[in-house]
């Protein structure tokens, strides 16, 4: 995609300000990268606090990344559940997009671990098993939805305060590599930066079709950093492959239950995995506290979840054209080649989800910083 004339792009930015005005006030960015800008707002129709993540216009130029970050949206609307991370709002006016999503007030698990280890004398907290349970829970509703995740770590893992127990409630988060299952979008031809300390190996073979047992892969990867008192590397994802599921707790400084239940997620072949539920069953330290917390076997059942004949990846986006005119809706469908998302003139439409007001009032706060990021 070509950039923009410099007009137009002011053009479209200040429809972006107006909306953003009208729904947000305390914008303070907190996390700046390559890609995006994450801020903290203040909701005003909802009177809450929310996360607005702002896709840089460099990463966003393509067509395809704006085709992926709504293909996030899509799938991400649609998980509906106490340990995944909400997204709430879409926006999308030509080279700009942002996201709204829950806000959750402790942060990341990988930044939570490092100052809150999980584990006393090669044993797990009891913390570690209830942070446990939530994201086993939150990954087989994933999984019952029929999508893969495919981006399993503890930076895409978050956390927020219960009012009943001083152990926070974990989300899962970031849904930017998920597909639905069936469906290989992602083909990983090279380490990236991160995320190869977790990727399953057979992602790297473009001849295994891409499944839910790959996030199990990554889990269990995770549960070692969150156990351990390391930051898995390369070298280590390496060695673990090698082990190929036997895990030995004196070397991790684990239990031998938890190094048990590793050896059922981390073997090479993604059918010798256990799924949630399984690993549910094997595991009494997730039972007992399964139990603790009224938690009963009924929610790990991971029979697929879609309504007959609906489209799994079709959640309520209206697209707004410039003159507010005529709005037409945008669709995901599934063919015997994969997934076809259609819009209509992407370049000069706003997408918003219905419920929200047409563009109104500019928007004030903090439009300079955006403003230079923009390079006006």
């Amino acid at each position: 995609m070509k950039s923009l004339p410099s007009d137009e792009r002011r053009h479209q930015f200040s429809k972006v300000e107006e909306e953003l005005s009208s729904r947000y006030s305390q914008f303070t960015p907190i996390v700046d990268t390559k890609t995006s800008i994450v801020y903290l707002a203040h909701d005003r129709h909802t009177n809450s606090r929310c996360i607005v993540k702002h896709l840089n216009e460099s990463f966003i130029r393509s067509g395809e990344r704006q085709r992926a970050a709504l293909l996030e949206f899509k799938i991400a609307s649609q998980l509906v559940h106490p340990n995944i991370v909400r997204y709430e709002t879409y926006i999308h006016c030509g080279a700009f997009v942002y996201f709204q999503m829950e806000y959750c007030a402790l942060g990341s698990l990988d930044t939570y671990i490092r100052n809150n280890p999980l584990r006393n004398n090669g044993s797990e907290k009891e913390e570690f098993w209830f942070l446990a349970l939530d994201i086993l829970l939150g990954l087989s509703y994933i999984h019952k939805k029929q999508f893969v995740h495919l981006d399993m770590k503890p930076a895409n893992i978050f956390l927020v305060p219960k009012s009943s127990s001083p152990i926070p409630s974990a989300k899962i988060g970031d849904f930017g590599l998920s597909t639905s299952v069936g469906l290989s979008r992602h083909k990983y031809k090279k380490y990236k930066k991160g995320d190869g300390r977790y990727i399953a190996p057979e992602l790297f073979d473009k001849a295994k079709p891409v499944t839910q047992l790959a996030d199990i892969y990554s889990l269990g990867i995770t549960f070692i950093e969150m156990a351990g008192d390391f930051i898995p590397s390369l070298a280590l994802w390496e060695e673990i492959l090698q082990k190929d599921g036997e895990i030995d707790a004196a070397d991790y400084g684990i239990s031998e239950h938890l190094s048990s239940l590793l050896s059922r997620m981390l073997r090479k072949d993604p059918d010798c995995r256990d799924n949630a539920l399984s690993l549910f069953l094997f595991s009494e330290k997730l039972q007992s506290t399964a139990e603790q917390a009224s938690i009963s076997v009924e929610a790990f059942d991971e029979s697929p979840q879609r309504e007959t004949n609906a489209n799994p990846l079709s959640p309520s986006i209206q697209i707004f054209s410039e003159s507010d005119e005529e709005n037409e809706q945008s669709d995901v469908k599934e063919n015997s080649g994969g997934l076809v998302m259609s819009t209509s003139n992407s370049n000069s439409s706003c997408y918003k989800t219905p419920s929200e007001p047409a563009f109104s009032t500019r928007f004030q706060q903090n439009s300079d910083s955006v403003k230079k990021r923009l390079e006006f």
